[in-house]
């Protein structure tokens, strides 16, 4: 033992083991989440599959859990993708004549699909931990289900699902997350991955990583297939998912004569130009549109200017926006027309503080 203490090599030897062992830590975790994140992407890339498959047999998605006789929640969504998953023989027994805590589906509580099941935390072989968002005004409006053309804002620009590691609920449960919870775990609880955040299934069956620095409007914005507007329709919503989405605040629009390095053009096709900053008016845009529509042919203007070739070669896909997200008219300019529109704008956007009186 004296002889070891009085070894200066021995130790530094030790030293540089100890130092090695200390750099692999993260380097081995680091690894750990990169695989994790891959099995996730290949978790819900599957589970979005069946769900377009589900959506190709009943022309819409499911909705999160149908309802029972009785009035309780009898299955939940991923009970009902089953026979679109790679298990024929659980989709054989899943019955959906008794609801998923029945005597005989109480029986399949744990033989969870694998591609329900994140690599991240082990909750056992019953749990899941991909989770639909259930809101009003969500792609999943609890019991009724939405058609792909029900996506205003694009399939592309909607989450569908998300991974949550940190919650486990039985499988077969109907049981998803409201907005509130799923805001409270994904901004307030411990990280998952390197960096924080966690995948997340769109609407059109691609997989991303959302990292938890993502402004909080924005990722409400992602959650609405119809951007501020209420998906649900009727007066029976559960009162167990009174969350809403967060308050979506936006800042005061800056006065245009302090842009002074800013212009603003009807068309999105003009040029950019070094040094200036250019905003797009799409509004000018669909209104151009309509007017076309009307003339029944593309409008010209004698002497003709380059701008007008632009705006009748760029037609704006009005289809990707809410209708409650915009206005747009193509009209003469008079007082009475001006004042309805401006009457039109009052009513669509009730809370701006930002329109003209007149």
């Amino acid at each position: 033992m004296s002889r070891l203490f009085r070894n200066p090599a021995l130790w530094a030897g030790l030293g540089i083991v100890g130092v090695l062992l200390v750099l692999a830590v993260p380097a081995v975790r680091n690894a750990r989440f990169a695989a994790a994140r891959d099995a996730t992407r290949a978790d819900l890339r599957s589970i979005g599959l069946a769900l377009h498959n589900y959506h190709d047999r009943y022309e819409s998605f499911p909705p999160a859990f149908t309802l029972g006789p009785d009035g309780r929640r009898w299955h939940s969504w991923r009970a009902l993708i089953l026979p679109y998953l790679d298990e024929p023989e659980l989709a054989a027994a899943y019955r959906l004549d008794e609801p998923w805590d029945g005597p005989n589906n109480s029986k399949l509580h744990t033989k969870a699909p694998a591609v329900f099941q994140s690599d991240v935390i082990d909750h056992g072989d019953s749990a899941t931990n991909y989770f639909a968002i259930i809101g009003r005004r969500t792609a999943w409006p609890a019991h009724q289900a939405l058609k792909a053309d029900d996506f205003k804002d694009g399939v592309s620009n909607t989450i569908l699902l998300v991974e949550d590691p940190k919650v486990g609920v039985v499988w077969s449960e109907p049981r998803d997350l409201p907005t509130g919870e799923f805001f409270k775990s994904f901004y307030g609880g411990t990280e998952t991955y390197p960096g924080g955040g966690a995948g997340v299934l769109l609407a059109d069956g691609t997989f991303r990583f959302l990292s938890r620095d993502i402004d909080r409007s924005v990722l409400a914005g992602l959650l609405t297939p119809q951007y501020h507007t209420e998906t649900f329709q009727g007066d029976d919503w559960p009162e167990d998912l009174e969350d809403e989405i967060p308050n979506q605040k936006f800042s005061s629009p800056p006065n245009a004569d302090d842009l002074t390095q800013t212009d603003i053009f009807p068309s999105s096709a003009v040029p950019l130009e070094p040094t200036r900053n250019q905003l797009w008016c799409a509004a000018f845009q669909i209104s151009w549109d309509m007017m076309n529509e009307q003339l029944g042919g593309p409008a010209e203007l004698s002497p003709s200017a380059p701008v007008v070739d632009l705006l009748n070669r760029h037609p704006f896909d009005v289809s990707a926006l809410s209708p409650e997200s915009f206005s747009a008219t193509a009209t003469g300019v008079s007082t009475s027309e001006t004042t309805a529109l401006l009457e039109e704008l009052r009513q669509k956007f009730q809370t701006s503080s930002h329109l003209p009186s007149r």
